[in-house]
């Protein structure tokens, strides 16, 4: 074998050294690629389902509140005309029936007139208060069981959740029995640890706006909107508020301080509240760089 032949034949071994490389090379970007599109689907899955549990949890607490409400309605409305200050008594016992550490402060009644006539859990009464000014009063005297935005307490100090629901007399709304709670429920239901504290649920509205953050949340500064801070492409913004508004859940990932983090939206189905839960990428990547080197092991 003269020189130019070996030469040939070394050529040709080295071209296919590289062809079969760069094929290596772009079957295992493909299968990575693969790999972590089919983990992110499942991540996406997974924390669905997580946050979802969340929700089916608020979903009830709001109910039973609702329930509790609507039997103290039925009660009042069975003597076919609402007396607030009458019916004050009554409601500080159905207070104490019902009552656990935080639960209701206060319970009311609502005249046709928007007058309030209220009592706290301590039995401090407040008689005779003009609410006409409440939307979520004016939803419940036409005839709707409604949840208020939170909300500052005209009566003390703290934001509350306030609930309403009609009192209803041979078909007709006669007033409305209303029921203010603190936070404290909510805020100790999203604070629980998810992902042995990795992950953190918050509560916004359609905008954006932080309607309660857990105190496990990725940025400590106080914030009003989601989208303070943090590196939030403007398309991914725009596609989560578009998810949020149209009452969908939404998927994305969301940056701050270098640390990559995938972000889901829940709807609420409470007022346009939205849950929404955060997880360090970096929690799921080592399962996603577990079964790429397992796959190129083989």
């Amino acid at each position: 074998m003269d020189r130019e032949d070996i030469k040939k034949q070394i050529t040709i071994a080295v071209v296919l050294v590289f062809i079969v490389s760069v094929i290596l090379i772009l079957t295992g970007s493909a299968i990575n690629l693969s790999i972590r599109g089919t983990q992110e689907r499942e991540a996406q899955k997974y924390m669905k389902e997580i946050v979802s549990q969340y929700k089916n949890i608020i979903a009830a607490q709001t109910e039973g509140d609702l329930q509790a409400l609507e039997a103290a309605a039925a009660f009042v409305g069975d003597g076919g005309a609402v007396d607030g200050k009458t019916a004050l008594p009554y409601l500080k016992d159905y207070l104490d029936a019902v009552n656990g550490s935080d639960d209701f402060i206060r319970m009311g009644i609502v005249t046709p007139d928007c007058l309030g006539y209220y009592i706290d859990a301590d039995g401090g009464e407040h008689d005779g208060i003009d609410v006409g000014d409440e939307e979520f009063v004016r939803s419940a005297l036409s005839g709707r069981r409604v949840i208020s935005d939170l909300t500052e307490d005209r009566m003390a100090e703290g934001s509350v959740i306030v609930y309403g629901v009609p009192i209803t007399h041979g078909g007709k709304v006669i007033g409305a029995v209303t029921a203010t709670r603190t936070t404290s429920n909510l805020s100790d239901i999203i604070g629980r640890e998810i992902f042995g504290g990795a992950a953190y649920l918050h509560i916004v509205d359609k905008e954006g706006n932080f309607i309660l953050r857990s105190s496990h949340a990725v940025i400590q500064k106080p914030m009003g909107n989601l989208f303070d801070d943090g590196d939030v492409t403007e398309e991914t913004r725009q596609s989560i508020l578009a998810d949020i508004k149209n009452g969908g859940d939404s998927f994305a990932s969301f940056r701050y301080q270098g640390e990559a983090y995938w972000v889901t939206f829940i709807p609420l189905d409470l007022n346009d509240w939205q849950i929404f839960c955060l997880v360090p990428q970096t929690f799921l990547d080592h399962n996603i760089n577990a079964i790429f080197w397992c796959f190129c092991a083989l």
